[in-house]
């Protein structure tokens, strides 16, 4: 069932956390995608944006997930700060 949620926070690592506004319905396993417009920082975690840098997809899987927090196997070491505005969202893919 493909979703939207707003992004509140980011923690980057090995593996990348991302709250949400509200809780969420993602589940362990299920790939998302990343809507995360340049002036609000961390355009590395952008899926379009790593789609045209990189040629290829960007393959973010859930990892693990709490009622407004999913990990997702994308190593963020590195990546900018992430600002929370009203209009960032992650998505699910409808595979």
């Amino acid at each position: 069932i493909p979703e939207e949620c707003i992004i509140t926070k980011v923690a980057t690592g090995v593996t990348t956390t991302i709250t949400t506004s509200i809780n969420h319905n993602f589940v362990v396993g299920q790939e998302v995608y990343f809507t995360i417009p340049s002036q609000w920082g961390m355009t590395q975690l952008d899926s379009a944006g790593f789609l045209l840098q990189s040629g290829v997809p960007q393959q973010a899987y859930v990892l693990s997930v709490t009622a407004n927090t999913i990990v997702v196997n994308i190593n963020s070491t590195g990546f900018t700060a992430f600002a929370y505005l009203l209009s960032l969202f992650i998505s699910s893919k409808n595979l």
